[in-house]
């Protein structure tokens, strides 16, 4: 359910949305600057406007400050990210329509008359198309491939992965720009929800086993998964 609030003078807009497998009242900020807030029932929608409330200093220097990031943003793609590595872009020209190739160690970018919105579009398209390559490939490595009905693509504003009670898992487009270990984590993480839908300290157990050093990679999202746009 969407609301506003002012505070300060300022507007605030957030969605509030129920969520059973919700403990407590969690209240984030995507990258493109939504807020959203997660209650476990609609019960809690009270608490969650006055959560808003109460964290609105927070949230508006968090709001002015991915406004900041994206009005510094470059209008030309100079380099590319892919699994952490940076990728140099060669802008050429002669083309119908933005395309994007990939060629060793670096980008061409086949840009024409073409706007900025285009090439955002073909690099969410290159990107979603790695990672149905990538992402297949490490859950078999984990040998879960059997398990799985389901793996979709998505662009999440405010998650990097989900698992559903039907064995479907969903992964965000925009984890092929971070490092490969963080990628692996990510869906070692996803598929631990296979045998424990929870976060339960057997839960965090399961992960570790897959990836040793999942605190280190949790860390470096939590850190830097606002930096992965473009």
């Amino acid at each position: 359910m969407k609301h506003v609030i002012i505070y300060r003078n300022n507007e605030i807009n957030f969605s509030v949305k129920a969520n059973h497998l919700a403990k407590r009242i969690i209240l984030r900020i995507s990258n493109d600057g939504e807020v959203n807030v997660t209650i476990p029932s609609k019960r809690f929608e009270r608490e969650a406007i006055q959560l808003v409330q109460k964290k609105g200093a927070w949230i508006l220097a968090h709001l002015n400050k991915i406004n900041r990031e994206t009005e510094s943003k470059p209008k030309v793609v100079d380099e590319i990210q892919f699994l952490g590595n940076k990728y140099p872009v060669e802008v050429l020209g002669g083309s119908k329509r933005a395309k994007l190739k990939f060629k060793t160690n670096k980008f061409e970018l086949y840009l024409g008359n073409h706007t900025y919105d285009d090439v955002r579009v073909e690099l969410k398209k290159w990107y979603t198309t790695r990672a149905r390559e990538v992402i297949p490939n490490l859950i078999e490595n984990f040998g879960y491939s059997d398990r799985v009905k389901r793996i979709a693509i998505k662009g999440q504003k405010t998650c990097w992965g989900s698992c559903s009670t039907k064995n479907n898992l969903n992964f965000n487009w925009k984890l092929m720009m971070a490092p490969f270990e963080v990628v692996n984590y990510v869906v070692a993480h996803e598929l631990t929800h296979l045998d424990h839908m929870d976060h339960s300290a057997q839960f965090w157990s399961a992960v570790q086993e897959k990836c040793p050093d999942y605190l280190r990679h949790r860390g470096w999202l939590k850190h830097h998964g606002r930096l992965l746009k473009f």
